[in-house]
């Protein structure tokens, strides 16, 4: 006879929402969509700190913020975990758009193709493009790299404890950033040097967001008002110093954008305290918003599928174009080719258009996935029963 189990009426304890980092989620994620589109036109965005200068950053920040140290008894449990939310899904939409490409390219749309066997299965790790409509994914493989390395890292140095720890793998990890940032600097990445030094990039912004967690989010009540003063001063030095605001390839770990090893982290880190402090002040007033936590708990799908989004924009101006003689400036030809023709009506206007488009279509995505997936789950259980 089975043991009887106890029962509690009590309510069960709900999980802790965090609505700071949700609106910063969101904040991050319509960003990078600001990057990926016509941002240029976006000013308010890249005048004092350049949406590319801190975008990646900023969620590799997030990953480590999150991060539990529960997980340092068990890292092969959590390996595996990161491992099926992160690679297995990332290579079945490589497939889907494979398909994608393979059809399109029968009415004359060439981008992404022609699928290879490289192109399925070994451009995900170490190469800046994939199949042109989900190159933002580029970004799954070294953060799943980082996630595999701090939780190994982390088990070998159980033994020295708390602070120590963190400390010494902040340090480390800041070296191996500033080391990946060097050899880029000196030979342009390619190949498996970009699989390492993407991921030794991403390695100390972890680290610092576990960190911040830990031990100075507690800390940080630092007035407002001297908080933005000391980062908008910094932020003008560097650009009267550089002429310009910094901007990074993360992707390709471009060298023409590191002026040296150490400002690359520097920026990441001003525009990750600009928008920390923002997403705090405006959590009370938005942060429970349902738009905002629908964007922010749709991070993944949008950074995968956004391209397609702004695709789907194009694809709309083309039709008036060619159906209706209207928008006659838009290049039909431009559009089959360059993934990253961005077309703005009459020349200005309308940027925000595409941002929006790359909100809509990912996160109309995911809802009809979840919606089969809701289905199947119904069925499997009502077979179960039978």
């Amino acid at each position: 006879m089975e043991k009887a189990q106890a029962v509690s009426f009590l309510p069960a304890k709900k999980k802790e929402i965090n609505y700071q980092f949700k609106l910063l989620y969101a904040i991050g994620i319509i960003n990078v969509l600001i990057a990926h589109s016509h941002s240029e036109q976006i000013a308010l965005w890249n005048e004092l700190i350049h949406v590319a200068g801190y975008t990646i950053a900023l969620f590799v920040f997030g990953s480590g913020y999150f991060y539990s140290s529960k997980n340092d008894t068990a890292p092969f449990k959590y390996i595996y975990k990161k491992f099926t939310r992160l690679i297995i899904p990332l290579y079945a939409w490589n497939l889907f758009y494979a398909v994608l490409v393979i059809c399109l390219s029968r009415f004359g749309v060439t981008i992404g193709a022609p699928v290879t066997f490289h192109k399925l299965f070994l451009s995900p790790l170490y190469s800046p493009c994939l199949l042109g409509y989900n190159d933002p994914a580029w970004f799954l493989v070294p953060l799943f790299v980082t996630e595999c390395y701090n939780v190994l890292l982390r088990r070998l140095t159980v033994k020295i404890a708390g602070f120590k720890t963190d400390l010494i793998m902040l340090i480390f990890n800041l070296i191996l950033g500033f080391l990946g940032v060097a050899i880029s600097i000196k030979s342009p990445s390619s190949g498996w040097q970009l699989f390492f030094t993407r991921f030794m990039y991403f390695a100390p912004f972890y680290s610092i967001g576990y960190f911040y967690k830990t031990y100075l989010e507690k800390k940080d009540t630092f007035s407002s008002f001297w908080y933005f003063m000391i980062i908008i001063v910094i932020e003008l030095l560097l650009i009267l110093i550089n002429g310009h605001t910094s901007s990074y390839s993360i992707v390709a770990m471009d060298p023409k954008f590191f002026e040296n090893p150490f400002l690359p982290f520097f920026s990441g880190l001003l525009g990750i305290a600009f928008w920390l402090r923002i997403a705090r002040i405006f959590t009370p007033v938005i942060g429970r918003s349902k738009l905002i936590n629908t964007i922010a708990n749709n991070t993944f799908p949008i950074m995968m599928n956004h391209i397609l989004g702004f695709m789907i924009l194009k694809l709309f101006y083309m039709l008036l174009s060619s159906l209706f003689d209207f928008l006659p400036e838009f290049d039909i030809e431009q559009f089959k080719v360059d993934v990253f023709y961005f077309y703005v009506p009459r020349g200005r206007g309308f940027p925000l258009l595409y941002v929006v488009a790359g909100i809509i279509v990912p996160i109309g995505i995911q809802r009809i996935l979840n919606f089969v997936k809701k289905i199947y789950t119904v069925e499997n259980r009502g077979v179960r029963h039978e």
